[in-house]
């Protein structure tokens, strides 16, 4: 078993990767809103068609597009402030010990 210390993580590594992850969530979020959307439209009987189409073409561009991108800046922000605080007490407590075990091929 080898034994490492981490002493800094990447702030733009983590932010990338929270950002990402949490870009993925807002597309699951934005499926089901989609949905949800679809039906307060199409259930609403005072709008005539031509309304109806262009409440449904902003409710699929604020789902899959909109919501996304929101969730995906907000983990960025979330990952760098994180590995920043992280960092910090990286540095003041000399490092985290990890026991990696290298796989036998």
């Amino acid at each position: 078993m080898k034994r490492v210390i981490v002493r800094r993580v990447g702030v733009s590594s983590v932010a990338k990767y929270v950002g990402i992850v949490q870009g993925v969530l807002g597309l699951v979020y934005g499926i089901f809103a989609l949905f949800a959307g679809f039906a307060a439209v199409l259930g609403e009987d005072s709008f005539d068609h031509a309304q109806k189409v262009g409440l449904s073409v902003a409710v699929v561009f604020g789902a899959l597009v909109v919501l996304p991108v929101v969730t995906f800046v907000i983990g960025w922000i979330y990952g760098a402030v994180a590995s920043i605080i992280i960092n910090f007490f990286l540095d003041t407590s000399r490092g985290i010990e990890i026991d990696i075990e290298e796989e036998k091929k």
